[in-house]
């Protein structure tokens, strides 16, 4: 545990993910100026109470052509979840621009926007009860959003923050379907 925390602080340099430089991976000035925008708008709109307000903010992160990575966290007390993010966000390289990050609870996303990670908490979902495969309100908040998401004609991708991308996800697959997903549970 203790590893893992000083890992989401950064300590480990070799740890950090790497930028490598094939064309879909560069992060140009303008995808970080992007990224700051989302990150600017993930501390002036905090958490999503609302529909309304949920939608607009998916419009600001979406790409032109409406799509969107997203994917629901809560923090751990050590940290591990951020060394997760860090790495997932950093490989995403410039589409990183185009994450919906959701937090269970405020305390994540504010550990998480400390880190430089545009994050919004929810506070717009119905209550969530149950578990999915052993896990909290994370898992089940995420077929809350995908329904919403889809019904507004979003383009989605839903991945879990510990799989790493090698590639832009949406220039390899199919956008014929409504959501497509990446979670290690099944793969």
């Amino acid at each position: 545990r203790m590893a893992a925390a000083r890992a989401a602080r950064g300590v480990h340099e070799k740890h950090q993910p790497r930028n490598l430089t094939s064309p879909e991976r560069e992060i140009t000035a303008a995808a970080l100026g992007r990224i700051h925008s989302v990150l600017e708008l993930s501390r002036r709109t905090p958490v999503l109470r609302s529909l309304d307000e949920l939608l607009r903010v998916a419009a600001e992160v979406a790409s032109t052509k409406r799509e969107l990575i997203y994917t629901t966290v809560s923090m751990d007390r050590a940290l591990v979840q951020l060394v997760f993010l860090r790495q997932w966000f950093g490989n995403l390289g410039a589409r990183a621009r185009n994450v919906l990050l959701v937090g269970a609870n405020e305390h994540t996303c504010q550990v998480v926007r400390e880190a430089s990670i545009p994050c919004f908490a929810d506070a717009a979902a119905p209550t969530q009860r149950g578990r999915q495969n052993g896990f909290g309100s994370q898992v089940t908040l995420k077929w809350w959003y995908a329904r919403v998401l889809a019904e507004a004609r979003f383009h989605l991708i839903f991945s879990d923050p510990d799989v790493v991308w090698l590639r832009d996800p949406f220039a390899h697959w199919e956008r014929s379907f409504d959501f497509q997903g990446l979670s290690d549970i099944r793969s």
